[in-house]
Order: C-alpha cells, then sequence, then structure tokens
C-alpha cells in the first residue's frame, strides 16, 4: 500500500508526500518507516493529554 500510494504522490502535482505518525517509543514502526526510506526530521509535535 505505502508504494502504491508513494507512486501516487510521485506523479500528482496535488500531492507533496506522505506523512505518518508514530510513538517516538514504537522502535519496530520507526524501523519500518526508514527503511521505505522516511525521515523523522521535518516536524516536532508537542502536546498535553490530561
Amino acid at each position: 500500500m505505502y508504494r502504491y500510494l508513494q507512486d501516487l504522490v510521485s506523479q500528482s502535482d496535488d500531492y507533496r508526500g506522505l506523512r505518518l505518525y508514530v510513538d517516538k517509543r514504537n522502535l519496530p514502526a520507526r524501523k519500518v518507516y526508514e527503511k521505505l526510506g522516511m525521515n523523522g526530521e521535518h516536524y516536532l509535535v508537542f502536546e498535553w493529554i490530561p
């Protein structure tokens, strides 16, 4: 599914990229995303959860 969406974005003038949110403690997911060529360099998320 990721590769399919990546191809759609690459061929479109309407989309700029893909963004996935992951808990920073979820190391297995982060490794998968890194293997797909993604990185976490663009955003920081600040939140408050009571």
